[in-house]
């Protein structure tokens, strides 16, 4: 993820701290943080009456529909106004539940001044069956405005029920591919190059939430992205890992501000304000990673997982408790290294002139170090969580595999450029020569078939070509049938398959290695 900062608060930051002015620059990246952390985005979900709009909001918030803060539910329009929701850990991020477009209250047609749409920074357009007129209607309205939208076909988990009752060979990923492509087909005619995503309310790990969540992150302004990420749900160890690397990349900020505290030639500053930053810091944390009591007692609602079992996860001493400066510089003495350099940082202070100018980088090194350490910590708990969470909720669980470019890219670099190519087209040689080229596309298409576990059909079949066994074949034996794979799906075999022997290898028996 970029850096949330624009390249104009970077230089102010950095012009302050080459001109030695550190009060000037600690201000400047207090000012900067208050802002990314507080930019607001407005999301816009609308639709036909009864298509699942406030089921949609409660769930992107992490809400059961029984929840004092859930926007109401039915089977019949229960939305009348224009409703805000705020995130709870994040009120920056609002969901905007709008009444069915097309009621004797909101007619089609003046749908759009009576919801005030200049406010919105994208849409979500949901249907539970098919997209109809009023859909297409506000679609164009909204490209008009030069706005984003997005349609998410919604109750997948109901359709594919019924599809299971009523197929004797029911396939998930036919009927998947069916509904998707059913809903662009009716949308072409009207709505030019039309997004659709399939959701389920209650399975939001399940089927597209995920692919609408990336093309938000591609699509949304830059500033716009961190907001969007850290409210995000917890609902796959990517999100997770992508709410840490946004965490890291602001860990040299609050190691400026120690710094710069450290530079004031007062004993005891240094501490009280590393102590405050790290404070400040692990309470992000905590939010972003849903590792409050709050935020616990809501997943436990709504995965039906037990809060205790929730919680017996938990291994950090930092998640479920109230983050004080007293906590925090306990777990930072227990720590050798931390609490020689923090004994040593104020020692220096005693020294004149030379003393604060050694301890200023002690202090940076001290903070981004806590700071690294206390944000593995709970990265880890939140990875833990989410696994017991969707475990004891469904039977589908999310790869613990995590295929990198560097991989892909050497793996393609190692095939024989000799070879024929596959049924899919792509020669080995082709792969080979453009391995630095393509690595970034096949790493995301091996991690995305690894995350909704579904194979492109293409990898999956097989073409026999009768080959020679002499130089003058007379008849079919004369041939022996070489079955032609595709090399994409080799190389991702290939990839899993290290990830798997590095497993279960400790607990093979030694002949079998």
């Amino acid at each position: 993820m970029e850096n949330p900062l624009d390249h104009e608060s970077i230089d102010e930051i950095k012009k302050a701290l080459e001109n030695n002015d550190q009060a000037l620059a600690v201000s400047k990246i207090k000012e900067y943080l208050e802002k990314e952390t507080n930019t607001p985005l407005h999301i816009g979900v609308t639709g036909e009456s009864g298509s699942g709009k406030s089921s949609f909001v409660n769930a992107f918030r992490g809400i059961d529909d029984m929840d004092e803060l859930a926007a109401p539910t039915g089977c019949v329009e229960t939305t009348t106004v224009v409703t805000p929701y705020p995130h709870p850990n994040y009120p920056n991020v609002t969901l905007w539940d709008l009444p069915g477009i097309g009621t004797t209250k909101f007619p089609a047609q003046k749908y759009m001044q009576h919801v005030g749409f200049e406010k919105f920074d994208f849409f979500i357009i949901i249907s539970a069956t098919r997209f109809r007129e009023n859909d297409v209607k506000l679609a164009k309205e909204i490209q008009k405005m030069g706005k984003k939208f997005y349609f998410v076909r919604s109750k997948i988990d109901n359709d594919l029920q019924a599809a299971q009752r009523s197929q004797r060979q029911f396939d998930a990923e036919k009927t998947l591919t069916l509904m998707r492509d059913n809903c662009i087909r009716g949308l072409n005619k009207h709505v030019k190059s039309p997004q659709v995503f399939l959701v389920s309310r209650f399975d939001l790990q399940l089927y597209d939430f995920r692919r609408l969540c990336e093309t938000w992150e591609k699509e949304l302004p830059q500033h716009k992205r961190r907001a969007l990420l850290l409210a995000m749900p917890n609902i796959s160890q990517e999100i997770i890992n992508k709410k840490k690397k946004a965490f890291q990349d602001n860990i040299k900020y609050f190691a400026l501000i120690s710094a710069a505290g450290a530079a004031v030639p007062l004993p005891g500053l240094s501490v009280a304000l590393d102590l405050s930053v790290l404070v400040g810091a692990v309470k992000q944390y905590m939010l972003g990673f849903g590792l409050d009591g709050n935020s616990l007692k809501r997943l436990a609602g709504t995965t039906r997982v037990p809060l205790d079992d929730l919680t017996a996860t938990i291994k950090s001493p930092l998640a479920l408790q109230n983050i004080t400066p007293g906590l925090i510089l306990r777990l930072l003495l227990q720590c050798s290294l931390i609490a020689a350099s923090m004994a040593a940082e104020e020692g220096l202070r005693f020294i004149p002139i030379l003393g604060t100018i050694v301890a200023a980088p002690i202090s940076y090194v001290v903070t981004a170090k806590a700071l690294e350490t206390f944000l593995n910590m709970l990265a880890d708990d939140a990875q833990r969580v989410f696994r017991k969470a969707l475990g004891l909720n469904t039977s589908v669980s999310d790869p613990p595999i995590t295929i990198s470019s560097d991989a892909v890219r050497m793996e393609l670099s190692r095939l024989h450029s000799s070879k024929s190519a596959g049924p899919d087209g792509l020669s080995p040689k082709f792969l080979k020569g453009c391995a630095a080229q393509l690595c970034d596309a096949f790493q995301h298409i091996f991690q995305l078939s690894l995350s909704i576990m579904v194979v492109p059909a293409l990898w999956k079949t097989t073409c026999l070509v009768p080959v020679p066994k002499t130089s003058h074949p007379n008849s079919h034996s004369d041939y022996i049938p070489v079955a032609l794979t595709s090399h994409a799906m080799k190389s991702l075999e290939r990839l899993v398959l290290k990830h798997v022997r590095s497993v279960v290898e400790p607990y093979l028996d030694p002949l079998q290695q």
